[in-house]
């Protein structure tokens, strides 16, 4: 009986939604479950790939994070399973003081920080766009501020989306490559926080004297945490700047010989560069991190085993026995 009144109630919540999706096909509605994602066909179409950097701007980062489901999105995590790199974010189980301030959420703490429009990203600056690498910014196109911030980039399209949805996608030509080889080696690369910014990130730094300095664009390819740069022939030397996240112990290895890794406003890779240098390997992944998931993995798998050894199997008619002289 009890199964039966599951059914019903699974039965009275779901006919509506599946009669939605099937008859009025319109609406969209699970667009993205049912591989239907506008939004992101509209980015790519756009000129946004895997190799491009984008911020939600005012409104839109909002809507997203709660799902717009017309446009075939669920959440901002969805750009990482479309294989694009979205700025804006919110990491559980994870602290990046130099990006984003943990939550006061009370359910997560300090476990959360947030990468956010209100609490960082509006604050940058055309140079901070520029040195960080931000290739696009997306906004709703009747966002005023947003529009207003974004003013110095470069239109694109506006993605007509399902729902009565207006996205305005925005380009920045300046935009820095996540590595680039800096050659004059004078260059502050510990930009001072601008006065007034209420933030305390990356996003709040002046970074006009860094985006005049003259630099070559580099090529970078990522395997998982690791990158290979191919050095240009005839280069001066100077210092490699890499706008990725270096973690707490990164490791560089030119040519095949170990060289030092210093960071940069406490996030991002340094390494010097010799103009006899050719390759350079860096890794940034967590070692530490790395290799406590490891041993907690390890330990895991010990006390499954332990378990398994130790235990005898029940005998069905002993313990119908030991019940009945109970």
């Amino acid at each position: 009986p009890a199964m039966a009144v599951q059914l019903v109630q699974v039965a009275i919540v779901a006919a509506p939604l599946v009669g939605r999706v099937l008859i009025s096909d319109h609406q969209g509605l699970f667009g993205y479950v049912r591989n239907r994602a506008p939004l992101f066909d509209g980015l790519r179409s756009a000129g946004i790939d895997a190799t491009s950097r984008v911020v939600l701007a005012g409104e839109l980062e909002d809507a997203i994070r709660g799902g717009m489901p017309t446009a075939g999105i669920t959440a901002g995590t969805d750009f990482a399973l479309e294989g694009l790199s979205l700025v804006n974010a919110w990491y559980r189980g994870a602290q990046t003081p130099a990006l984003g301030a943990p939550s006061l959420h009370k359910r997560y703490g300090s476990y959360e920080a947030l990468i956010s429009w209100e609490d960082g990203l509006k604050y940058m600056t055309p140079s901070a766009l520029d040195v960080l690498g931000v290739t696009h910014v997306l906004a709703f196109d009747d966002d005023t501020e947003a529009v207003r911030w974004a003013a110095g980039l470069t239109q694109v399209t506006v993605l007509a989306l399902p729902g009565g949805h207006r996205v305005s996608v925005f380009r920045n030509d300046d935009a820095w490559p996540k590595a680039v080889l800096l050659e004059e080696t004078k260059v502050d690369l510990e930009p001072p926080l601008r006065e007034g910014c209420p933030a305390l990130t990356v996003f709040c730094r002046d970074f006009e004297p860094l985006s005049r300095a003259p630099r070559s664009t580099l090529a970078i390819d990522w395997q998982g945490s690791r990158a290979s740069i191919d050095l240009p022939a005839g280069h001066p030397g100077g210092r490699l700047f890499v706008s990725v996240r270096a973690g707490a112990n990164p490791v560089a290895t030119i040519d095949g010989a170990p060289r030092d890794v210093q960071t940069s406003m406490g996030t991002f890779a340094i390494v010097e560069i010799r103009p006899s240098d050719e390759v350079v390997v860096l890794s940034v992944a967590e070692r530490r991190s790395m290799t406590l998931t490891l041993f907690g993995i390890g330990l895991l798998a010990v006390s499954l085993m332990l378990a398994l050894a130790v235990s005898t199997p029940v005998d069905a008619h002993g313990l119908a026995a030991t019940h009945e002289t109970s």
